[in-house]
């Protein structure tokens, strides 16, 4: 059965960037580029409860995604988290997942726009991480920052695709984390080496006194699923839990 989100003229109006907060030049966002919108559940690895989903865009067969979201620009990628924000309202039970890059966390007027939204159920991913341990000082501060206004709106903050050599920086920026996502083409060496298993073993000194959430993504199997537990994962991510997909239709602008 085929599911579908209606777009019309004031959806798009609603996320429409001010001038005075983009970057001269560049484009907004080309709502065509996609086809639809997927929601992958997020789930517990001991309860198997359902806790959350990430909201990921479609696009076209052929169209390799890591490039094409490289090549966005910022403005774009700042109104397609506003896109996902609205269409997801209601849909799912739980926490909402949305990629942010780095630069548009670092670009502190148009992260006074985006978490000026409601975001009590919302996490925000740091899409591109690897980029983190090159910071400055100042660029430390204004990240931190732009962050915790998205904490204040009641956003969590997570790190996507991190590795283990990342977790040693990231231990040291302060950043106030709720989670952290090991990507697929991470965490499916477990699954085949016994000796990668304990290279992505959960590293204690990054735990958090809160519900600090630590999450397996490109999990396919039950038996991965038990790797992940006994890896100290909390949370795993994958196509052992189908995803929910829709189609966009009655697109006006």
């Amino acid at each position: 059965m085929n599911h579908f989100l209606y777009l019309n003229n004031e959806i798009f109006k609603a996320i429409h960037l001010p001038e005075a907060v983009t970057v001269p030049g560049e484009t907004h966002l080309a709502v065509f580029s996609f086809y639809g919108m997927k929601a992958e559940p997020l789930v517990d690895l001991h309860t198997g409860l359902v806790t959350g989903h990430e909201f990921l865009s479609m696009l076209p067969v052929g169209v390799c995604s890591e490039t094409f979201f490289r090549y966005q620009s910022g403005t774009s990628l700042a109104e397609l988290f506003l896109l996902q924000l609205m269409l997801s309202e209601g849909l799912t039970a739980g926490l909402r997942f949305f990629n942010l890059p780095v630069r548009v966390l670092l670009n502190s007027p148009m992260c006074d726009v985006l978490s000026a939204q409601p975001l009590t159920d919302v996490v925000v991913e740091i899409q591109d991480p690897e980029i983190l341990p090159t910071f400055t000082p100042l660029q430390c501060d204004h990240l931190r920052k732009n962050l915790d206004g998205f904490r204040r709106a009641g956003a969590r903050i997570y790190v996507d695709d991190v590795t283990p050599s990342l977790m040693q920086s990231l231990a040291g920026m302060s950043l106030q984390l709720s989670g952290l996502k090991v990507s697929r083409q991470e965490f499916q060496p477990l699954c085949t080496s016994p000796r990668a298993l304990s290279t992505l073993n959960v590293s204690p000194h990054v735990h958090s006194p809160d519900e600090f959430r630590f999450v397996a993504e490109g999990i396919e199997t039950p038996e991965q699923r038990l790797l992940a537990i006994l890896a100290g994962y909390t949370h795993g991510q994958g196509w052992l839990w189908p995803a929910k997909i829709w189609q966009f239709a009655g697109a006006t602008a």
